[in-house]
């Protein structure tokens, strides 16, 4: 992380307006219900098109009935910084404009 940037912090996601991101160990991470499985494997073709666009790629998985998990961390120094928040926040955007919602981490 450059010395002049500020830690990404669950203050900091909840503040970008993140709603159910979360930060951890593995990195800022989020579920989401994309209404199936087909819909799921279409939304994340798409976020391999926008991580591309940012030159920043996070960690995807889907699973049944149709969610999409994603983890971005900095792999290059090894914790979150500001191109994990920025990133998060096109994917968040990109999930509401699809009409898909956090599933709750309980």
């Amino acid at each position: 992380m450059c010395a002049q940037e500020a830690p990404v912090t669950q203050e900091s996601v909840d503040a970008a307006g993140l709603r159910g991101w979360t930060v951890s160990d593995s990195g800022l991470t989020v579920t989401f219900d994309c209404d199936g499985f087909t819909a799921a494997g279409a939304f994340v073709a798409a976020i391999t098109a926008l991580a591309d666009g940012h030159n920043h790629h996070p960690d995807l998985s889907v699973s049944y009935p149709g969610h999409v998990r994603i983890i971005t961390v900095s792999h290059d120094v090894g914790e979150l910084t500001r191109r994990d928040l920025r990133l998060a926040t096109a994917v968040h955007r990109l999930a509401a404009e699809s009409g898909y919602t956090v599933v709750s981490e309980e």
